[in-house]
């Protein structure tokens, strides 16, 4: 399902960030040029929806410990390359509105029109945006708890503080209190650990990104309001 996904993602994104970047024209095209990028952000609205279904799950096998590391190293390219989709979407309708208001200047009535279609867009974007950021926020919850379970078969006698410091702190000290303990498949145990401590630290910097989107989206809507 995730290698399809990414296929998709290569072959349907219209417009990514690296061509927005630098490219704000702000001349306005026909309105048939208009209709004609709506429909195409629309079909990479509903391409970025779906690669957000497939992170889930991804993500909720991961949870559970049904993951390999090839899934991980998948998970971890969708991720990446639907924030980049969500940002060039982001890109596009800024241009759009951009476009529109300098257009309202002198055709009032047909900025109107894109007025109505450009709501909807930023609606659609801010509603995966947000539903990515809350599937990354229950991903990291859930990996923590993985964490928290392997720390304590290392230290069953560990308190919920010691836990939750552990967990947080992502550094070698986990580590070492595996390879210090006496239990077999040690090796096994530290790579699931680091891997983990990976991801937590990929989905941290994914939230962040994803909350200044949603951010920017708000900004946007409340300005068309």
């Amino acid at each position: 399902m995730a290698r399809d996904r990414l296929k998709d993602i290569g072959a349907g994104s219209h417009q990514t960030v690296v061509e927005m970047e630098g490219l704000m024209d702000t001349s306005a095209p026909s309105l048939d040029s208009f209709y004609d990028e709506v429909n195409r952000m629309k079909d990479d609205i509903e391409s970025a929806r779906r690669s957000v279904l497939s992170i889930e799950e991804m993500q909720r096998l991961g949870a559970v410990g049904l993951d390999k590391p090839a899934d991980r190293e998948q998970l971890e390219r969708l991720s990446n390359m639907t924030q980049d989709q969500l940002r060039g979407l982001r890109d596009r309708i800024k241009q759009m509105i951009l476009q529109t208001q300098r257009l309202a200047k002198t055709q009032p009535r047909d900025a109107q029109l894109r007025r109505n279609q450009q709501a909807y867009l930023l609606e659609s974007i801010q509603e995966v945006t947000r539903n990515f950021h809350i599937a990354n926020q229950t991903a990291q919850d859930k990996y923590k708890e993985q964490l928290g379970r392997q720390y304590r078969i290392v230290r069953p006698d560990a308190t919920d503080a010691e836990v939750a410091e552990a967990v947080e702190r992502g550094d070698g000290a986990f580590s070492r209190e595996i390879l210090a303990s006496r239990l077999g498949q040690q090796q096994q145990n530290l790579e699931e650990v680091k891997s983990r401590q990976a991801q937590l630290k990929q989905i941290f910097t994914a939230i962040t990104e994803l909350a200044k989107l949603l951010e920017d989206m708000q900004e946007m809507i409340d300005a068309q309001q």
